[in-house]
């Protein structure tokens, strides 16, 4: 166990010892996601889950590649699979802890009932759709489906750096290479933009559910809501770990045999 602890150590230092990194980026949208969800909304912290996701491997992979600490781990006597596993540990902890953070001042916002008129309009929107669920319900299933999303994000960044390192630099910006968005990737962000509306609207009211739509809208509500979402939540958890072990077990096969 010590041997991780000390190459979590070393990547921990690379992320502080770079003083032009995304570091204090990463920081401050971490910060600013907490003050949004005590002072604009408990829901702001959903985008933010996504954003550090997205950013908390690219700022170390930042700092390393101005360090060049990635000659270091050839030297030391140290596998392949220690190294992959290590990372994992480290980034995917860095996350859970953030994300802990980010749930906690969200609850705390709530039980605060700070945000009482925002509350209200988004129980009015819910209340048309004819959904038995309350705005902290909702608040707390919206959680832990962008904190899937942000796992995801973390474990995919660390499988595309040690399996596809060329694409993954220039996939996070920081190549000096410049590509256009793939056909994949292209049709991914299309499919997320056209859900985001089609929700945005089913929510506001815009549109509206037929008799069967409503009923089988209702029975997944009451499985989405059942113990005011943490049920729903575990759920989440446990399919977020199962991504991340799958990312895992795909890097380690495909790094054991990859050239460096």
């Amino acid at each position: 166990m010590q041997k991780y602890i000390d190459l979590m150590r070393i990547d921990l230092l690379t992320m502080k010892g770079d003083k032009n990194s995304m570091r204090s980026m990463l920081i401050l949208l971490f910060v600013g996601s907490i003050a949004g969800e005590i002072f604009v909304s408990p829901m702001f912290g959903f985008i933010g889950m996504l954003m550090v996701g997205g950013m908390i491997v690219a700022t170390w992979y930042q700092s390393q590649s101005k360090c060049h600490t990635a000659k270091l781990f050839g030297l030391l006597p140290v596998s392949r699979k220690d190294i992959v596993a290590a990372r994992f540990m480290l980034f995917i902890g860095l996350f859970l802890a953030m994300s802990v953070v980010m749930y906690a001042f969200m609850e705390l916002s709530l039980v605060l009932g700070i945000h009482k008129e925002i509350a209200g309009d988004m129980q009015a929107m819910l209340d048309k759709t004819g959904a038995d669920i309350d705005f902290g319900s909702a608040c707390r299933l919206g959680f832990f489906v962008f904190f899937d999303f942000g796992m995801f994000l973390v474990a995919a960044s660390l499988k595309g750096y040690f399996t596809a390192p060329a694409a993954y630099e220039t996939a996070a910006g920081l190549g000096t290479a410049t590509s256009k968005m793939n056909a994949k990737g292209a049709l991914t962000a299309f499919v997320i933009l056209i859900t985001a509306i089609v929700l945005s609207l089913f929510f506001s009211g815009v549109i509206y559910l037929g008799t069967a739509g409503a009923v089988i809208l209702q029975i997944f509500i009451q499985l989405f809501t059942a113990g005011g979402g943490i049920m729903f939540g575990l759920v989440m958890i446990t399919l977020a770990g199962f991504s991340a072990y799958y990312n895992y077990l795909c890097t380690v096969i495909a790094y054991e045999d990859a050239e460096i």
